[in-house]
């Protein structure tokens, strides 16, 4: 009888002890499906394209205040996910003599006073479809500039914002109401032509600023 009974005894110990492995390797497999699923979001977290050190912000992320890659040639701000937030530019390319091509946040409201001017190389800008105001000499003598398309939303362009663009003989404007605009915008000795929505033609060419600009001004094709 005592036999039987060590026997029960030892039979119930083996099955105890495999319970324990099994609930412990459970454990063990969790935890690491949750440390990959971890790992896994971390590897996936959107990262900055665009160093830190290139920039200062203002304390609240919304204003471009410097920049200090003048060597860039590209700049995709959109892609960036600290630069995208930006909703107005105040920083002076300038100095940014090997930039080819601009990419500008669709958050972008405000381009501001000579910002993008004198960059000599610069071809290529794409604008944000929220802008609304492009201030004074954003461009001036920013020569390799030949073509542009400004978005629906804008309302004002400050004096002199195209001055001295030599390159620069088409522009296009998708707003259907001019754009404020008071002392030379372009440079009417190189631009040849300012596409305006066709229902829109006649309203530029009496509008005050645009009037200098009439025999220039016709429909987008």
């Amino acid at each position: 009888m005592k036999k039987l009974v060590f026997i029960a005894l030892a039979v119930l110990n083996v099955l105890a002890l495999n319970s324990c492995g099994k609930e412990n390797n459970d454990s063990s497999d969790n935890e690491g499906k949750s440390n990959n699923t971890n790992n896994q979001t971390n590897n996936n977290e959107e990262q900055p394209t665009i160093p830190s050190n290139y920039y200062v912000l203002s304390p609240d992320g919304k204003t471009l205040m410097q920049w200090f890659n003048t060597e860039a040639k590209f700049i995709d701000m959109q892609a960036d996910k600290v630069l995208r937030n930006v909703t107005k530019f105040s920083a002076s390319l300038a100095e940014c003599n090997k930039l080819v091509s601009i990419i500008l946040p669709n958050n972008l409201l405000i381009l501001g006073e000579g910002t993008l001017g004198d960059c000599s190389s610069l071809a290529s800008v794409s604008f944000s479809n929220n802008l609304t105001t492009i201030e004074r000499k954003a461009f001036e003598y920013s020569k390799a500039l030949s073509s542009v398309s400004l978005p629906k939303s804008l309302i004002y362009i400050g004096d002199e914002a195209f001055i001295g663009c030599e390159s620069l003989k088409s522009i296009t404007i998708q707003a259907v109401k001019p754009p404020t605009i008071r002392y030379r915008v372009f440079d009417e000795r190189y631009i040849q032509h300012i596409y305006v929505p066709a229902i829109s033609v006649e309203t530029y060419k009496k509008t005050e600023g645009w009037i200098l600009y009439a025999a220039k001004i016709q429909a987008i094709p």
